[in-house]
C-alpha cells in the first residue's frame, strides 16, 4: 500500500516527537534550564497580559459610563489615563496610610512583647494554679525571654549582613524585575489602547488557518473564558471592598485599635476563597490580643463570626456566586485542586476554570439529551423544564396524503 505525503509527514512527526520526549526524560536538568530560560523571556509579556486583563475591567467601566457617546478618538486614551490614576491612587493610599500603620503596629508589638507576655502569664496564672502538673512542666522550660529577643535581633543582623554581602545579586534581581515590569507595562498599553484592532487580527489569523467549525468553537470558548474570569475578578474585588467597609465601620464604632489596618487585612484576605477570612481573623486576633487584651479579642472574634455569616449568606451569593455560576461543592474542589498545585494563585485561577468546564459540560450534556429526546433532572441547568427523566412525546403529525387521490 502506497502512503501519501501527508501520512509520511504524520509518521515523521510522531517519530520525532517520541525521540524528543525520551531525550528530554534523559536530560531533565537541561529541560529545567530550558524552561527557566523560556519563562524569563515570556514573563514580561505574561505580566503585561495579566495587567491588561485587570486594567481592562475599570477602563471598560469608565469608557462605558463616563464617555458614552463622547470623546471621539480621545475616549480610549482618556479612559486608560483615568484607570492609571485610579490604580496609582490605590497604591498611594496603601503606601501613605497603611504601610506606616503596619510598621507602627509591628514595632509596637516587638517593643511591648515582654509586657504582653507578662500580661498573658498573669491572665493564665489562675488557670495554671488549678493545673499544678501543667505549671510544673512550664517551669521546667525555663524560657529566658530577654535571651530569646537577643537571639532574634542577632539573627536579623546576621541576615542583613548576608544580604549586604550579596548586594550584587540583589541589585541584578531588582534591575531584572524593573525591566520586566517596564516591558510588561508597555505591552499592557499596546493591548489596551489597540485591543479591537489586535482582536480583529487574531480572529483573522485563526479564521485563515483553522476550519470554520473549529474557529467558531475556539471563539466561543475564548468568550466564555473572558466572561468567566472578568466576572470572577470584578466580583471578588467588589466583595473585598464591601467587606473592608463593613469591618472598618463596625470596628471604628466599637473603639478597636488598628481598625483601618484590620479592616484592610480582612478585605484583602477575603479575596482568597474559603481560607482567606480565617487567616484574616487570626491575624486580627493576634494584633488585638497584644494591644487590647483577651476579652476584646473575644468580642472581635464574635464580630468576625457575625460578619462572616452575613457575607457568606447575603453578600457572596449575590456579588460573586451568581457571576461564577459554580455550585459550592465544585468551588471546594477547585480551591483544593488549585491550592495543591499552585497555592493561593491556583485557588484564584481554578475557580473560573472549573466554572468554564462546568458550563461546557452542561451545554454538551443538554445537547446530547435533546438529541435523545430527554430532559435533564439537574435543577440548575438553564434550559431544564422537567424534573424527571422521561421520553418526550412525539408531536402529532398529519396523516400522509392518499396516494390514490
Amino acid at each position: 500500500m502506497k502512503l501519501d505525503k501527508s501520512t509520511w509527514i504524520k509518521i515523521a512527526l510522531i517519530i520525532g516527537g517520541a525521540i524528543l520526549f525520551f531525550w528530554l526524560l534523559n536530560n531533565l536538568d537541561l529541560l529545567g534550564t530550558l524552561l527557566a530560560a523560556i519563562w524569563s523571556l515570556l514573563f514580561p509579556f505574561i505580566l503585561g497580559f495579566i495587567l491588561a486583563f485587570l486594567f481592562n475591567l475599570p477602563m471598560r467601566f469608565i469608557e462605558k459610563h463616563l464617555f458614552r457617546g463622547k470623546g471621539g478618538r480621545l475616549r480610549r486614551p482618556l479612559s486608560f489615563i483615568l484607570t492609571l490614576v485610579l490604580v496609582l491612587a490605590i497604591i498611594a493610599f496603601v503606601g501613605i496610610l497603611l504601610v506606616p500603620q503596619l510598621v507602627d503596629t509591628v514595632s509596637t508589638l516587638v517593643r511591648n512583647m515582654p509586657t504582653y507576655i507578662q500580661h498573658l502569664q498573669e491572665w493564665a496564672q489562675p488557670y495554671l494554679d488549678q493545673l499544678p502538673e501543667l505549671e510544673a512542666w512550664l517551669e521546667t522550660l525555663n524560657i529566658d525571654w530577654h535571651s530569646l529577643v537577643s537571639q532574634v535581633i542577632s539573627f536579623v543582623q546576621n541576615g542583613a549582613a548576608n544580604l549586604l554581602s550579596s548586594a550584587v545579586g540583589v541589585a541584578t534581581s531588582i534591575v531584572s524585575g524593573v525591566t520586566s515590569f517596564i516591558i510588561g507595562f508597555i505591552f499592557t498599553c499596546y493591548l489596551l489602547l489597540d485591543k479591537e484592532h489586535l482582536s480583529a487580527q487574531l480572529k483573522g489569523l485563526l479564521m485563515a488557518y483553522l476550519p470554520l467549525k473549529r474557529y467558531r468553537t475556539l471563539l466561543s470558548l475564548g468568550r466564555l473564558a473572558n466572561r468567566s474570569y472578568s466576572k470572577f475578578v470584578s466580583g471578588q474585588i467588589l466583595e473585598a471592598i464591601i467587606v473592608t467597609v463593613i469591618y472598618l465601620v463596625v470596628l471604628s464604632i466599637g473603639g478597636f485599635d488598628y481598625a483601618l489596618l484590620i479592616a484592610v487585612l480582612m478585605g484583602f484576605f477575603s479575596i482568597i476563597p474559603l481560607i482567606g477570612v480565617p487567616i484574616g481573623c487570626v491575624l486580627g486576633s493576634f494584633i488585638l490580643l497584644m494591644s487590647m487584651g483577651f476579652w476584646r479579642t473575644v468580642v472581635y472574634l464574635i464580630i468576625c463570626f457575625i460578619i462572616q455569616q452575613i457575607e457568606g449568606n447575603l453578600i457572596y451569593p449575590r456579588v460573586v456566586g451568581t457571576s461564577v455560576g459554580l455550585p459550592a461543592v465544585w468551588v471546594l474542589v477547585a480551591v483544593s485542586v488549585g491550592g495543591g498545585l499552585a497555592g493561593i494563585f491556583g485557588m484564584l485561577f481554578f475557580i473560573p476554570l472549573f466554572s468554564i468546564v462546568y458550563q461546557l459540560v452542561h451545554r454538551d450534556a443538554y445537547s446530547r439529551l435533546s438529541k435523545k429526546g430527554l430532559t435533564s433532572p439537574v435543577a440548575d441547568l438553564p434550559l431544564q423544564k422537567k424534573s424527571r427523566w422521561r421520553r418526550r412525546a412525539p408531536k402529532d403529525k398529519p396523516p400522509p396524503p392518499d396516494k390514490g387521490a
